[in-house]
């Protein structure tokens, strides 16, 4: 347990090492865990500052903090040693209303930080190296995201009315702007495809404009889809550019988007009431694992069926937050009584790739050897199933309810009977 309730949690973050991950709370305290032994590895903190967000850089060398002081603090993150503090100022013609307005967002590449004000058109660009601020990116509009090229070499903010302006981060240059058709809404995600050369905008409304990036002072729009529905409001989202996938969790259903030909490869609605709080991909992307609104448990639906495989549930109360790591095939959930718990979606995707037959098993038999079992399940048939892969080989259909089955010492015959007092002889 990290606190009595999770509304202290500000953040969570796996890292490279699968038992070690690092907590912020709301109170100014940062911990590092085994999460193993439960030990606190290193604690850090923040002089009473309230923290607003913390992100690590994906090399982990620095671990940056934003506060309500309006500043970012870096931290060597090997060390839990303070390295600078950056205040963050909007130029005073681009910040709408209050002066005082606080960090609404930042992020990290491998060598700068980039923070922005609630309200405000500019973006600070920080070296993360010296610490100290390099310029302001002026956009537009109101920012509302930013999100950095895997290379390092650009920066793309988000704006109100679907903008977003493209700047070289090691210049500061601003290289080129675009709008999405849909331009009612704001951006509420970025995604950049690197080997596709793409860059893909999500608003709030879940409408999605995938523009080519190619020339990178000239993007071209290549798809526009329009999702303004009143269901449509976006929770989470998550990038597999490696299979070809964006999964968009909305709160009443999850679309599986196909990025080699850009079309919804599967939707998953809620059930009535219900809402979608957060999703994630397996590594495959054959299984989606989300959490429900008030549920303590975690569910996983199959692709090819549609079904929902496993519902696994978490003792530790209600789960608000799934947090996948990008290391490892592994899941960090929160409960709303500040508890992690760490879950194997190597484990969660086998178990939920078996198939099922629907009914409770009620016998199983075995062969004195081979890969395979038989299954009694009080229907009509004797399911053959392959432990190895999990499927089920092939079902023998009988006239009535299935009652004995017994196999030969090497399993290439099998004798059954049925309620209906027949019996049969079958080639396994």
């Amino acid at each position: 347990s990290l606190s009595s309730s999770y509304l202290h949690i500000t953040e969570v973050l796996p890292t490279y090492n699968p038992s070690t991950i690092i907590s912020a709370l709301e109170n100014g305290s940062i911990s590092t865990w085994d999460v193993e032994s439960r030990q606190l590895l290193r604690q850090i903190t923040t002089a009473q500052s309230v923290i607003l967000g913390m992100k690590l850089t994906t090399d982990e060398k620095y671990l940056v903090v934003s506060t309500t002081n309006n500043t970012l603090l870096i931290y060597d993150n090997l060390n839990s040693c303070l390295l600078s503090e950056v205040e963050i100022k909007g130029s005073k013609h681009n910040v709408v209303g209050s002066s005082s307005n606080i960090i609404n967002g930042f992020t990290l590449s491998s060598t700068h930080a980039l923070a922005w004000l609630e309200a405000s058109k500019d973006v600070t660009v920080i070296d993360l190296l010296y610490g100290w601020p390099l310029y302001h990116f002026h956009c537009w509009y109101e920012v509302t995201c930013v999100q950095c090229s895997p290379d390092g070499l650009y920066a793309f903010c988000g704006q109100y009315l679907n903008t977003t302006t493209i700047f070289h981060l090691g210049s500061g240059e601003k290289l080129s702007t675009v709008t999405s058709e849909f331009s009612g809404g704001f951006v509420k995600y970025l995604l950049v495809l690197d080997i596709a050369q793409e860059v893909v905008m999500i608003d709030n409304e879940g409408s999605l404009s995938v523009w080519n990036t190619e020339e990178i002072t000239n993007p071209q729009l290549t798809e526009d889809f329009d999702c303004r529905r009143k269901e449509s409001d976006v929770v989470s989202i998550e990038l597999s550019e490696d299979q070809s996938a964006i999964l968009i969790c909305k709160s009443l259903s999850l679309e599986l988007l196909d990025t080699s030909m850009w079309k919804v490869a599967e939707k998953f609605r809620a059930r009535h009431n219900e809402h979608f709080i957060s999703a994630v991909l397996s590594k495959n992307c054959d299984c989606i694992i989300a959490s429900m609104e008030n549920t303590s448990s975690v569910f996983v639906w199959r692709r090819d069926t549609g079904q929902c495989m496993a519902s696994l549930q978490e003792i530790s109360g209600n789960i608000i937050k799934l947090i996948k790591s990008n290391h490892h095939n592994m899941l960090l959930s929160l409960t709303t009584s500040g508890v992690i718990s760490i879950w194997d979606v190597d484990i969660i995707t086998a178990m939920s790739n078996i198939d099922k037959t629907g009914k409770p098993i009620e016998r199983v038999v075995l062969p004195g050897r081979g890969d395979f079992i038989y299954i009694l399940d009080g229907s009509e048939a004797v399911h053959k199933w392959n432990f190895n892969t999990g499927y089920i080989d092939s079902s023998f259909k009988h006239e009535g309810m299935v009652e004995n089955c017994v196999l030969t010492a090497l399993g290439e015959l099998m004798v059954t009977s049925d309620d209906k007092c027949s019996q049969y002889v079958w080639h396994t």
